[in-house]
């Protein structure tokens, strides 16, 4: 993400936000890469078919924590954002207070709804496994809610190193359960478990211990912010875990090994989100700051510099993935999960790029003020995502389901975009746009033509990626004044 600058000034509201994607990448990124070598593990010890129903029960509990937020870390985030440092005080308690109420409120009814959850969505042994999944909804809400309440008060730092922490007692809690001879879906969800323990304790000495009393004017405002929030990140979740939901509840027909490919497809094809969770992270405290201070140019900057970073630099790692679908599926995951490619060649550009965008997107209008409009824009792609699953799954069974992802995110790309237009009046340049969507296809089509295969493949992807880049600095589309936000202020 980059902000005009000269060598002279540096506007510190994008320096702050520059640094902060800095800290945010590293803590994202060992999220991911930890993610990732979890998850192959997992899949090669599981197989497809067990491996697809443990895909289930932890898309749904992915989901649940992300609704059950109902909207206060992200309200904290914004709020703390714009606010002097000692009126944050009474936000973070009020913030810590609330969010830990809702979420025993909502493990207690999901604890109580397990046996329906795992009918409805034909998941094996599915009460006991979502019963122990869930233990981990207190823990991760407070993770969470204490992360926020830091990027809120710009400390990037913190968050970046918890979720490391948080990625690495992941991958640490699987070997051990592999060294063992103890793995099984059980034992991968306790350590999810440990893992937000790990990433909570990290938070706790930063974010500061007080007496966590809520204060009713904190309480007032929160809430008024949190609720639309909510209703906005309980439709983009559903919106994301749709399609796989659908696949199961009305696939019965479709063998398992077949849900087990989509997936394992799924987890590859979100590997982009790392950059929504990043953005998402560092556009809502900068834009509510700069707005606070009456810098609108620098929102609209903030705003011009996001979708050019998505488009220039995530679209072609999209592309490079679709190219290559059968061939990673292979070297990631094994032989078995290569028929699930073309699931990944649709998917990364619906769950990876398309909920990148749209997540950036509502983060540019939650710190804007409007996330009420925001939320009732979201359901429209919902709305579509919905019929789209419904009709095309029986016809074309897990392709159905993937191709209905990639429309209903289209949708929800648009109605998002033409609203931040209409808020701040800024969207895109369309120059580097273009060229990145040119450069993006070509790298992509070069790539599909050169046949390699296993560790030859990281190579080739490499070469081509920093050939994408010099191509992309020579023509402008890469500047230095990207960098430029990193640099201290002249004194």
């Amino acid at each position: 993400m980059s902000l005009p600058t000269t060598p002279e000034t540096v506007n510190p509201i994008g320096r702050a936000a520059a640094a902060g994607v800095v800290w945010q990448t590293i803590g994202f990124a060992g999220v991911t890469i930890c993610g990732y070598v979890v998850a192959v593990l997992l899949a090669r010890n599981f197989g497809p078919a067990v491996f697809g129903v443990y895909g289930i029960v932890y898309s749904v509990l992915m989901a649940t924590e992300l609704m059950l937020r109902f909207g206060v870390p992200q309200a904290l985030t914004k709020l703390i954002g714009g606010a002097p440092g000692e009126s944050s005080i009474g936000l973070q308690n009020t913030g810590v207070t609330l969010t830990l109420i809702i979420n025993l409120a909502g493990f207690a009814i999901f604890w109580m709804a397990a046996p329906l959850v795992a009918e409805a969505l034909n998941v094996p042994f599915g009460t006991r496994l979502f019963r122990i999944a869930i233990l981990d909804i207190p823990f991760y809400a407070l993770y969470a809610c204490l992360g926020h309440v830091l990027n809120g008060r710009r400390q990037f730092n913190y968050t970046g190193l918890a979720h490391c922490a948080y990625g690495l007692t992941k991958v640490i809690g699987v070997i051990v359960l592999l060294m063992t001879d103890t793995l099984s879906i059980a034992g991968a969800l306790i350590v999810n478990i440990a893992s937000s323990v790990v990433g909570l304790a990290v938070l706790l000495k930063p974010s500061g211990m007080g007496a966590y009393r809520p204060s009713f004017a904190a309480k007032t405002s929160l809430i008024a912010l949190a609720v639309p929030i909510t209703i906005g990140d309980f439709g983009l979740q559903v919106l994301l875990g749709i399609d796989l939901w659908l696949l199961n509840a009305l696939g019965t027909s479709i063998a398992a090994d077949v849900k087990g490919d989509y997936v394992a497809a799924t987890s590859l094809a979100r590997l982009p989100n790392l950059v929504a969770y990043v953005l998402t992270a560092v556009l809502v405290p900068s834009i509510a700051r700069a707005l606070s201070e009456g810098e609108r140019d620098t929102a609209g900057r903030l705003v011009l510099g996001t979708t050019r970073f998505l488009v220039v630099l995530v679209l072609p790692v999209c592309a490079l993935i679709a190219a290559n679908a059968p061939e990673i599926m292979q070297l990631v995951f094994s032989d078995d999960y290569v028929p699930g490619a073309g699931f990944l060649a649709l998917l990364v550009f619906a769950q990876g790029l398309g909920y990148t965008l749209v997540a950036a997107l509502m983060a540019i209008l939650v710190g804007a003020g409007a996330s009420r409009v925001a939320a009732q824009r979201i359901y429209i792609a919902l709305i579509a995502g919905v019929v789209l699953n419904v009709v095309l799954i029986p016809l074309m069974g897990a392709l159905g389901a993937a191709v209905a992802a990639v429309l209903s995110f289209a949708v929800g790309s648009f109605v998002m975009a033409r609203l931040v237009r209409q808020t701040l009046g800024a969207l895109i340049e369309w120059r580097p746009t273009v060229f990145a969507v040119l450069a993006s296809i070509g790298v992509g089509l070069v790539s599909w033509l050169i046949p390699t295969t296993g560790l030859l493949l990281l190579v080739e992807v490499a070469v081509l990626g920093m050939v994408y880049v010099a191509i992309a600095w020579g023509i402008g589309l890469v500047r230095t004044s990207d960098l430029t936000q990193l640099r201290r202020p002249r004194s």
